[in-house]
């Protein structure tokens, strides 16, 4: 079994976990949060030809049976593009792969990409939530800027974005790594699915960022990536 490393912050009085394999657990309610799963996708490029890691969709999933034993996880929150496109193999091998769980509760709130009916939702064991998901003051939704206006008073974790940022060394120096993006009340999950792209994002004042290497995770000050 893999140990993840994780920094723990609180947040509105709750314990959050942001572990190096690209999941958030909240330990209060014993929930893994992931966003941009993207299970389907390689089968989905292969059926046009496009040699895809064949091997993606079985390394995420023992990564998530590797959270499960080592957190106490009673559900799993989705925060969107859980399936890539149409249902395809891949959708079976994650059925036999969620029956090992039977007990787990898995809640997809529904990303763009997440097309199938809800009879196929229902046949694999899935909550759906179509547009948010609330608990407490929290709110998961997979496109923060589709709302059309953020509370205050409440605290979102969102997808989508695939943030990650570009870290500047000395001697022109530089690396790109995935991370989890913060401002003000809002966290950006990174895609969790190995065969997944990245987005760059650009730090403006008051943003931090936790970033994921292959065997660390460490909090950066944008202002000191220069020093790196």
């Amino acid at each position: 079994m893999s140990d993840f490393s994780f920094i723990q912050k609180d947040i509105k009085g709750r314990s959050f976990c942001f572990l190096s394999s690209k999941a958030v657990y909240w330990s209060q309610l014993k929930t893994l949060i992931v966003a941009d799963t993207h299970f389907g996708k390689v089968n989905h490029f292969r059926k046009f030809g496009i040699n895809a890691p064949i091997e993606a969709i079985r390394n995420d999933l023992s990564t998530i049976k590797s959270m499960i034993l080592q957190f106490d996880v009673h559900q799993i929150i989705i925060i969107g593009d859980m399936f890539h496109s149409m249902y395809n193999a891949e959708m079976d091998y994650w059925l036999r792969w969620r029956n090992m769980f039977s007990g787990l509760e898995f809640v997809l709130v529904k990303g763009n990409h997440d097309i199938l009916s809800q009879a196929i939702y229902n046949q694999l064991h899935i909550t759906i939530k179509p547009h948010m998901l609330v608990i407490q003051d929290f709110c998961f939704v997979h496109d923060i800027t589709a709302l059309s206006q953020v509370e205050p008073h409440m605290y979102y974790f969102s997808g989508h974005v695939h943030p990650a940022l570009t870290i500047y060394g000395k001697a022109k120096q530089n690396l790109t790594l995935p991370c989890y993006f913060f401002d003000r009340n809002i966290c950006i999950l990174p895609a969790f699915g190995s065969f997944t792209g990245t987005k760059i994002i650009s730090p403006e004042p008051g943003n931090q960022f936790i970033i994921i290497g292959e065997s660390n995770i460490w909090e950066l000050n944008p202002k000191i990536q220069s020093e790196i």
